[in-house]
């Protein structure tokens, strides 16, 4: 305990820690370490490779429907679909969003109530 409160006293001096070995010193890996040709069916594919709605393989030769500038479809209809699903989860969200902040709104505080007084005179006679 007593080496730790000496060597952490002097101001200005940082503890000593050994270097360990550089990168020169690493084995260099070989090319075919870096590259590796996965030609089975469970890989990764392209992602033009199929419809993104219904799965069904994209021809190369046939219409690939895009939608938001990434996402392919076999046909308009697809696209249409997911275009709908989309609209419609958008529109889920900003209603859900309303309803928090509405109830959070009332939650928080209530609302002032406002009290309609008459004036009037009564004249007793």
């Amino acid at each position: 305990m007593e080496d730790i409160k000496t060597s952490c006293s002097a101001a200005g001096t940082a503890p000593h820690f050994p270097r360990r070995g550089t990168y020169r010193e690493l084995p260099v890996p070989s090319a075919t370490n870096f590259f590796l040709e996965d030609l089975s069916d469970d890989g990764p594919r392209h992602f033009l490779d199929s419809c993104f709605l219904c799965k069904k393989p994209l021809a190369s030769n046939s219409d690939i429907f895009m939608y938001r500038g990434d996402i392919p479809f076999c046909s308009e209809e697809c696209r249409e679909e997911q275009i709908d699903m989309d609209e419609e989860r958008e529109k889920n969200r900003k209603i859900a969003m309303k309803k928090a902040l509405n109830q959070k709104k009332s939650s928080s505080s209530p609302e002032p109530k406002t009290i309609h007084v008459r004036a009037c005179t009564v004249v007793a006679g």
